[in-house]
């Protein structure tokens, strides 16, 4: 449904604005390679500003390197416990999986805000610059193979 598809889009676009933010953290390689179509379809003129926003909505509960570290340094204790606690562990990611689907949810809203924001023309000129960077993402098809277009 129409619902449904929205709310899978606004997903996707959530991590957008998530990729603006961790763009220079190599630990986030995985999260920027998914969303860089969306973050370089943005116009570039717009990109700091899209920046800027997110960082504003989230600059209140952002947590600072130190607590972020203190996370990892728990999820190794948990790790390493003897006997192992896979419920502790569980509870423990599950945390650190909340605090990133709210940084997904707040890149969701200023993307959603940006889009909305923008008139017929420029909205169609981004989703002209998503389907053109789209095409050369994937040129090369899934895992290495040819795309289908390619194939003899």
């Amino acid at each position: 449904t129409l619902v449904a598809s929205l709310a899978v889009n606004l997903l996707i676009a959530g991590a957008v604005v998530g990729a603006f933010a961790r763009d220079k953290d190599p630990q986030n390689r995985v999260t920027r390679d998914i969303t860089m179509p969306y973050s370089r379809a943005v116009d570039p003129q717009d990109r700091r500003d899209l920046l800027r926003s997110m960082q504003k909505a989230l600059r209140s509960d952002r947590p600072t390197r130190t607590e972020v570290r203190a996370e990892y340094d728990r999820a190794l204790e948990l790790l390493r416990s003897e006997p192992f606690d896979a419920e502790a562990l569980e509870l423990h990611l599950t945390a650190q999986g909340a605090r990133s689907q709210h940084r997904i949810e707040v890149g969701q809203q200023v993307l959603l805000n940006y889009l909305t924001g923008l008139d017929n023309g420029a909205r169609a000129a981004y989703a002209d610059r998503l389907e053109e960077g789209l095409s050369k993402g994937f040129q090369r098809g899934p895992r290495g193979e040819e795309p289908a277009s390619r194939k003899n």
